[in-house]
């Protein structure tokens, strides 16, 4: 009986094979690594597409590795340049897509001194741009309180609570009330449309207004001989002066 023949490569047969594997190997890696790239990116602020300047900030990606690509850190560094939104949630849509969905933080106020710009701070306290004019409230701080927090910086998020809950408060009990400034790490005050001024103390600015409430729903202002230009909150019964 003929036994079977076996196949005999030469040495230079086998390079030429082995190098063929390599060649495909390549091949196969680079076409799933390109499968796995950004090739397209959907960008969102609640049903409408994104602002164009924060779309082509996220289009430089394109290209990128889907899974290496460390996104939470480079969203942080988008966030710093579009500080008015977050980002509520990121998916990876296999092979080479991800969509964005970002939400608007509102601009709750600006704070001034005088003869500057319009610094606007937004819901989270952060302080955002500049402006020569808006129609939001405007709280009036002192020069040194207002040089120490630039467009990009945060301000101390107890005044910051302490702003917003007067500003909601005067709105909801519709005080008339003109002006709100910030005197210093205790006291605020508040000029009212007819020019009284408003004294309160900074801790304890949900009950003063309520008594200011009470005041100038029950005080008769016209009564007095001399007309009464403060109203000062910071005692435990409200004080008039003239």
């Amino acid at each position: 009986m003929a036994k079977p023949r076996t196949l005999k490569f030469s040495r230079q047969t086998l390079n030429y094979i082995l190098l063929i594997c390599v060649f495909v190997g390549a091949f196969l890696v680079v076409k799933e690594a390109k499968m796995f790239t950004i090739q397209k990116i959907e960008c969102k602020v609640g049903s409408e597409m994104c602002p164009t300047d924060l779309t082509n900030e996220w289009q430089k990606y394109i290209g990128k590795s889907i899974f290496f690509t460390d996104f939470t850190q480079l969203n942080q560094q988008l966030l710093q340049r579009h500080p008015n939104f977050t980002l509520l949630s990121l998916h990876k849509n296999l092979p080479n897509q991800i969509s964005l969905q970002y939400q608007t933080i509102e601009i709750a106020y600006g704070i001034q001194t005088d003869n500057q710009p319009i610094l606007l701070v937004n819901q989270t306290g952060l302080v955002t741009n500049s402006t020569t004019q808006t129609d939001l409230p405007v709280v009036q701080f002192p020069d040194a309180q207002y040089t120490a927090v630039p467009p990009g910086t945060t301000l101390d998020p107890v005044l910051h609570l302490q702003i917003l809950q007067m500003l909601d408060m005067i709105k909801t009990q519709d005080i008339p009330s003109k002006t709100l400034r910030l005197v210093d790490n205790d006291q605020m005050e508040l000029e009212l449309t007819d020019n009284k001024k408003v004294e309160l103390r900074r801790d304890d600015i949900a009950s003063e207004l309520i008594k200011l409430e009470y005041v100038l729903k029950t005080v008769n202002f016209s009564s007095f001989k001399e007309p009464i230009k403060e109203i000062d909150l910071r005692f435990q019964h409200p004080v008039l002066r003239t």
